[in-house]
């Protein structure tokens, strides 16, 4: 995962977040409609990226060849989208014709009234899903972010007694 989403400059912890709302990390689950692994890629998708990358021989269902083909996608869709890691998410889930058509419609302003407002209620849940992966592997991996998270509580708390120190 490190090494693909490297090679790809993705965030290996984003890219986490996402396979996490995908497969909960199943390397051969199958869904309903028909994705497969990992990253959970359409066959068709599947063929498509094959295609590009001049592949023929790859399965699916083994974890190297999702993954390697699930970034390739990921950066993909990032680059539709000007690296914009919000609607890489989204166009991962809809489709990048359709986070297009939204982006063209609406703009993008605000990303919190953008991610509210797109019509596909599956396509909403699983932006913010991803994303919510995606802080709580910060949460677990990150010492930086541990950090400053014990630093602004501390502080929290002692403006807290302050302000309580000051109401007597």
């Amino acid at each position: 995962l490190r090494s693909w989403a490297g090679q790809r400059n993705l965030s290996p912890i984003l890219v986490m977040g996402l396979i996490r709302q995908e497969s909960r990390f199943e390397a051969e689950i199958l869904s309903r409609s028909g994705a497969v692994g990992l990253m959970q890629i359409m066959p068709d998708t599947g063929r498509w990226i094959a295609s590009k990358k001049g592949r023929s021989n790859y399965s699916l269902k083994d974890p190297e060849n999702n993954i390697e083909f699930g970034t390739w996608y990921f950066d993909y869709t990032h680059r539709e989208f000007n690296d914009n890691s919000m609607l890489a998410i989204a166009s991962y889930n809809a489709g990048p014709g359709a986070i297009g058509r939204w982006v063209k419609s609406r703009g993008i302003g605000d990303p919190d009234e953008f991610v509210e407002g797109i019509p596909y209620d599956e396509t909403r849940g699983y932006v913010y899903r991803v994303f919510g992966n995606y802080w709580n592997y910060q949460l677990l991996y990150s010492p930086q972010i541990r950090q400053r998270i014990a630093q602004l509580e501390s502080e929290t708390i002692t403006a807290s007694s302050r302000t309580k120190g000051a109401n007597k």
